[in-house]
């Protein structure tokens, strides 16, 4: 059974993977954002939770430690997945968590250098600019602080500089930087998901857009300026951060050049299953377990086990008339 929850965990992460540019572009993003990050670490939490017990029955059926833990080898081998399967697990699992420690501590220290280079800035309204910076962008601090080169600035009219602000202030009221430092955190536990992170990616920066443009009252300026600040900062950019880039604003002027869309219901629907399918997959693997070692330490204690028989006999032989201790008791 724990067998097929792991089955069921990374159906649902290959599932997700699938689906998340599909949900990521039918939803609204706001909930979009959300449903996805939520799914990616439900999933990899899950997976690796699964994944763990299974390691974690192998080992506790090892008959020295069964033992010495008060369990019964022999129960924890008829409940358990085939020894193989769990060492394989724990190995593959091993170097998961390695992975995703690792970018939790990348992720931490990423996040505390922004907040200290935060600080040694000049706040002014929140905005800084710097010449030589290529892109704008929002840096996470407390408070944070929207960046923009100067050349960027200059290329603007000013209702796209004021769109152009209004967008990357965005990512800091909505604290964007923590869905996706979330995402990549379950992206290195899960490599499976890693197309979610850019569908996280591209739904965050559709959000700011929405923002923007709520601010702006007008979703052609916010456009004009997605456009303009493109075209400044793609001149030395690679070929292929040009490439999807290009793909990434053409998605986005789009949407905007739109009236607003609605999340599609189907949409919203497979989102929460392939959230809930993971979770369920948890509590049934948590439930499974808890009932596994009672039975392996009820089987070593209980009255009707053979060790147990074959010492009630010996008390009941040797003293017939007295009251049979509670040997389940003890």
């Amino acid at each position: 059974m724990i067998v097929a929850a792991l089955i069921a965990c990374l159906g649902a992460g290959i599932a997700l993977a699938l689906a998340a540019p599909v949900l990521g572009r039918s939803m609204r993003p706001a909930p979009a954002t959300v449903l996805l990050t939520a799914g990616a670490f439900v999933v990899s939490a899950g997976t690796g939770f699964i994944a763990c017990v299974m390691c974690f029955e192998t080992i506790a059926g090892i008959p020295a430690i069964a033992a010495a833990c008060g369990w019964s080898a022999r129960q924890l081998h008829s409940s358990s997945p085939a020894p193989w399967a769990g060492m394989l697990a724990g190995a593959v699992v091993s170097v998961l968590l390695a992975r995703s420690l690792i970018s939790v501590v990348g992720e931490g220290r990423s996040l505390w250098q922004s907040a200290a280079a935060c600080r040694r800035m000049p706040n002014v309204a929140g905005l800084v600019i710097i010449p030589e910076l290529e892109s704008p962008r929002a840096i996470a601090g407390f408070p944070g602080r929207v960046v923009v080169g100067a050349p960027v600035l200059a290329a603007l009219g000013p209702r796209h500089r004021q769109a152009l602000i209004a967008h990357e202030q965005a990512h800091l009221i909505a604290h964007h930087h923590a869905y996706l430092q979330l995402v990549e955190v379950a992206t290195a536990a899960n490599p499976i998901l890693r197309p979610v992170r850019r569908a996280v990616r591209l739904s965050t920066e559709r959000w700011a857009d929405e923002i923007a443009a709520d601010q702006i009252g007008d979703r052609r300026v916010v456009a004009g300026a997605i456009v303009a600040a493109a075209t400044v900062t793609s001149a030395d950019a690679t070929i292929t951060r040009l490439a999807f880039a290009q793909d990434e604003v053409a998605y986005r002027v789009q949407v905007l050049l739109q009236p607003r869309r609605r999340s599609l219901p189907a949409a919203a629907v497979l989102g929460a299953l392939l959230v809930v399918v993971p979770a369920g997959a948890v509590a049934t693997t948590a439930h499974i377990t808890e009932g596994t070692f009672e039975r392996a330490h009820a089987r070593l204690v209980h009255p009707h086990a053979p060790l147990t028989r074959w010492v009630h006999s010996v008390v009941v032989t040797a003293h017939p008339a007295g009251p049979m201790p509670d040997t389940a008791a003890q």
